[in-house]
């Protein structure tokens, strides 16, 4: 008589179907063989070293990026990313485009100036000072080219507005002609009127300056005083004649 414990711990039974051996399927290793060899059929074989395809890839994109910025660097057509040009027209390169004061300076106010004076120039109450109707933009323009060019620091009253903050010297990374535009835009808005501001007087009062610590409120005052009009047609060669001491004798009255 056969035990039938026997058969069920016994793999191979003929009695388990599919070798079922304590409640698990299992394959026998002929079938694991045969599994085996398919799976490894479908990978490639490894092989030792460098593929030369993905470096033969690499040298080309650098070859191509070497050639796009070769490219880019002879048909940019003068583009500096750190220069605002003012003047620049779209269409033929050599073509000379006719600027309009106003709208170049516009230009320039929007991306340098209404942060701190405002679209509207009134500037922020108790922190930056009004340009609409203020006595400092107008008159004499050698204040404001000064002003620009150089900044100004320490506490001053516009129209009745006490501020105490730093005017930055945006001037300083404008071209001459950027900075004449801007002035002549705002000597000209806001209920502004005055002249318009040429590049030859801040390239002389660039000269003059050279390169200092920002203005303070009255020294800039001392030597440019509000209410003073447009210079003479003599002033400013009498000015670069003596510019060294006509700061310290207009500071003293």
């Amino acid at each position: 008589m056969s035990d039938p414990s026997s058969s069920a711990s016994n793999p191979s039974s003929p009695h388990l179907p599919g070798g079922l051996a304590g409640g698990e399927d299992r394959l026998g290793d002929e079938a694991l063989l045969n599994l085996h060899e398919r799976l490894m059929r479908e990978k490639e074989e490894p092989n030792e070293g460098f593929s030369l395809i993905p470096i033969f890839l690499i040298f080309l994109g650098c070859l191509l990026t070497y050639l796009n910025g070769v490219y880019l660097a002879t048909k940019s057509g003068g583009f500096h990313w750190d220069v605002y040009n003012s003047e620049w027209k779209s269409g033929e390169a050599g073509a000379a485009a006719v600027v309009d004061p106003m709208k170049a300076g516009e230009r320039i106010f929007l991306a340098q100036c209404k942060q701190c004076h405002g679209a509207d120039g009134k500037g922020q109450a108790g922190v930056y000072p009004p340009l609409a109707g203020s006595p400092w933009p107008v008159g004499d323009p050698d204040r404001p080219i000064a002003l620009l060019l150089e900044g100004m620091s320490g506490p001053v009253t516009v129209l009745g507005q006490s501020v105490n903050n730093s005017m930055p010297n945006v001037g300083s990374t404008l071209k001459d002609k950027d900075i004449a535009y801007v002035l002549t835009y705002v000597r000209n808005s806001f209920g502004n009127h005055d002249d318009p501001v040429d590049d030859g007087e801040v390239s002389t009062v660039r000269a003059q300056l050279g390169n200092r610590s920002p203005w303070k409120p009255e020294e800039l005052l001392a030597a440019h005083p509000l209410g003073a009009g447009n210079k003479p047609a003599a002033a400013p060669a009498a000015a670069s004649a003596t510019a060294p001491s006509a700061a310290p004798a207009a500071a003293t009255n």
